[in-house]
């Protein structure tokens, strides 16, 4: 539920992206009023108030639209990351009143934010001192629960069917869209006037197709969006129509979606998820949520700072009542939880609660005091982390992406190989809403094929299994070098000690016992999870920057790089290199030199998107890649970076303070070349025509000036 019954404006060209919009708010009790110009918004305002607006960020380029705008928290809805100098200002002057959501969207994304903007407001008036978002209802815990299970059962049936409806209906205009497409392009073709309305035409049908579900023909727009986009006032080359050709032969040839989406199940009533999250792609999901509980003023500033600088959303609670209402209303992503901190009620009590509504949240447990029996309380309770105060800012940006980071990138992956189908059709049902993607195997003999389609983060087998048991089946996979380190939980009725020795000797990590209890199972999955993230990240990261190794780095690109071939997409790659970095060892000592890398190495892990890449190349080399933006993009991205880093004052080892620059080369796939060795050389070419140039540079290509945005400090 929000507070209250919001007045919302909807601001957005597309008819059935304000048709959606307008049905998402109206469900969830606000009066909203759909707009397709921004004339027509002063006259809305002038005949209500209204609370919050929803907008095209195309049409933000107005001046005066903005004025009108100025009071109201906002909502902007953006295609990629290039938005006019205006309206990125407009963004920023409006602070925590703005939200930025890419299209394509999902309902319950946009539901999040809503609730978010109206909380923060609430909260605002309240305590403006924190500008954080507080809960405003007194609702009692039990109360809100009853309340809750009745109304959002209710109220998330009437959005599925008005959706499904919705969708139906777009679906029946889909081929006409798609053919309006083609008649744009045509005309595109042959006079340049005609190309801004086929990229207005496949922007639109990208960003509606997508937030309805229509996974592939939004990605087959995509490619023609970016492809019109990427050529800017030039007329677009051969190769650049040959990609719109292909991309719109996919686009004509894909089969006419009619049928809604599959239900939700009742136990996800608690988040209005109407289209699967395995359907959107995971560049379009929301920042990840941190449930902050806490009443020290001094740490509540850091977390808020380092929220920011992580890219998290932050909701704080100072009761444990707050705390229990936030849970439910934002089901975040990780809980942050004060030790000293209690109303009545212990820390540790507020946790196992919170446990007990949301039992796969992480949980992290900060205290002035480390003593033994402190960090034994907070294991009790499923304390993923234990951090002491004093904090640095950089521990606390990596706490949060500790704990936020694998649950929003990506949803564990479990493999379960079993013969009986009843079992793995329960079992998958029984994890249905853990967040797990479940895989199931009837045939043990497949395993092979199966772990390379699927590649799990965990593997589970039964040990009575025909033709080969699951004892013969971990040695098989424990043989393979790519799956050494994956864990293999073994399922088994027999208790015998025969049993259990056997599995260990075959390689598994853990064994569980037929039938099966559900805290059992998710306690050790967790476990298990836990452990295997922890290990690949220590084998796969640099210790001194957190960015991925090179070995690890060119595994990632090679993904992305597959993606990007299969789906006709822009993969950007960015290879960046310190300047002067020699002389900053020599002159201010080889540890001074380790801070720059360390700071450049935090900037890199606590920016940009889950599905971008970065990575230490070797020395003062860093490596990044950018999926689905073009090189003016990236160039805008890595100014932003240069600026980042060139304000941090480093003090080096005899105590003088300096700046630190780099200097970067872009290239582009497919443009610059088929594979990683090729764009690495393109990006290495055109980083060291920017060092020529002078340094503290980005060169987007062979033959143009690089771009600059300050004059280097280090002479």
């Amino acid at each position: 539920m929000l507070v209250g019954r919001e007045n919302m404006l909807i601001l957005h060209r597309d008819g059935e992206t304000r048709e959606l919009l307008a049905a998402i708010l109206r469900s969830r009790n606000c009066e909203v009023v759909p707009l397709a110009s921004a004339d027509a918004v002063h006259d809305a305002l002038e005949r209500a108030s209204h609370d919050l607006a929803i907008v095209e960020a195309s049409m933000l380029e107005s001046g005066e639209l903005r004025q009108s705008l100025n009071q109201l928290a906002i909502i902007v809805l953006c295609h990629g990351l290039r938005r006019p100098h205006d309206t990125q200002r407009f963004i920023h002057e409006l602070g925590l009143r703005v939200r930025v959501i890419q299209e394509p969207f999902y309902p319950r994304e946009v539901v999040s934010h809503v609730q978010d903007l109206v909380a923060s407001t609430s909260a605002t008036k309240e305590v403006p001192s924190l500008q954080l978002l507080v809960s405003a209802s007194s609702s009692s815990p039990e109360r809100l629960d009853r309340k809750h299970t009745t109304t959002s059962a209710t109220r998330t049936d009437a959005v599925r069917a008005r959706f499904a409806e919705l969708r139906a209906a777009y679906a029946a205009k889909l081929e006409g869209k798609i053919k309006e497409l083609r008649s744009a392009l045509d005309a595109a073709r042959a006079e340049r006037s005609q190309r801004e309305q086929a990229g207005a035409l496949a922007h639109r049908l990208r960003g509606t197709a997508g937030s309805y579900g229509f996974r592939h023909v939004s990605e087959h727009a995509a490619v023609i969006d970016e492809a019109l986009k990427a050529n800017g006032p030039k007329a677009p080359a051969s190769d650049t129509w040959r990609r719109i050709d292909e991309a719109m032969a996919a686009l004509e040839a894909e089969p006419r979606p009619s049928t809604p989406p599959p239900a939700v199940t009742t136990s996800e009533t608690n988040t209005l998820s109407l289209v699967p999250t395995h359907g959107i792609s995971d560049a379009h999901t929301h920042a990840p949520n941190l449930l902050l509980v806490c009443d020290d003023s001094s740490f509540l500033k850091q977390v808020e700072i380092a929220s920011r600088r992580s890219l998290v959303g932050l909701h704080l609670a100072q009761s444990s009542k707050q705390a229990l209402e936030m849970a439910q209303r934002h089901a975040p992503d990780a809980a942050l939880i004060d030790l000293s901190f209690g109303d009545g009620q212990s820390a540790v009590e507020i946790a196992r609660k919170l446990r007990a509504r949301l039992s796969s949240l992480p949980l992290a447990f900060v205290s002035a005091d480390g003593a033994l029996s402190a960090r034994i309380a907070a294991t009790h309770a499923g304390a993923a982390l234990f951090l002491t105060k004093p904090l640095g800012d950089h521990e606390i940006v990596d706490a949060m992406r500790q704990l936020c980071g694998p649950q929003h990138a990506e949803r564990p992956r479990l493999l379960v190989v079993d013969d009986d189908p009843d079992f793995v059709e329960g079992l998958a049902a029984l994890l249905s809403d853990e967040q797990l993607e479940v895989h199931t195997l009837i045939d043990p003999r497949k395993i092979v094929e199966t772990l390379d389609e699927v590649r799990p983060d965990l593997l589970m087998l039964d040990v009575m299994l025909p033709v080969v048991n699951g004892f013969e089946l971990c040695r098989i996979v424990r043989a393979n070098p790519k799956w050494q380190m994956l864990p293999v939980l073994m399922l088994t009725a027999l208790a015998s000690e025969d049993t259990r020795m056997r599995s260990f000797e075959a390689g598994a990590d853990d064994y569980l016992l037929k039938p099966i209890v559900k805290q059992e199972l998710l306690a050790r999955l967790r476990l298990r999870l836990d452990h295997a993230r922890l290990v690949r990240e220590r084998s796969s990261k640099d210790s001194l920057t957190g960015a991925l190794t090179r070995q690890a780095f060119m595994e990632a690109f090679a993904a992305r790089l597959a993606e990007s071939q299969r789906h006709h997409g822009v993969l950007s790659l960015c290879l960046f290199d310190l300047d002067r970095f020699k002389w900053i060892n020599d002159t201010h000592g080889h540890l001074a030199g380790d801070r720059v890398l360390a700071a450049l190495g935090r900037i890199l892990t606590s920016r940009f998107r889950d599905c971008d890449i970065r990575g230490r190349w070797g020395g003062e080399e860093f490596v990044v890649a950018f999926r689905g933006v073009d090189c003016h993009a990236t160039a805008e991205i890595l100014c932003r970076l240069q600026r980042e880093l060139r304000e941090i004052v480093f003090i080096g080892d005899s105590g003088q303070a300096f700046n630190a620059t780099f200097s970067a080369g872009i290239s582009t796939h497919p443009d610059d070349g088929p594979t990683l060795e090729e764009l690495i050389k393109v990006a290495d070419r055109r980083l060291y025509q920017a060092k020529r140039a002078g340094r503290d540079r980005i060169q987007l290509s062979d033959d143009g000036p690089p771009m600059t945005n300050a004059v280097s400090k280090i002479s």
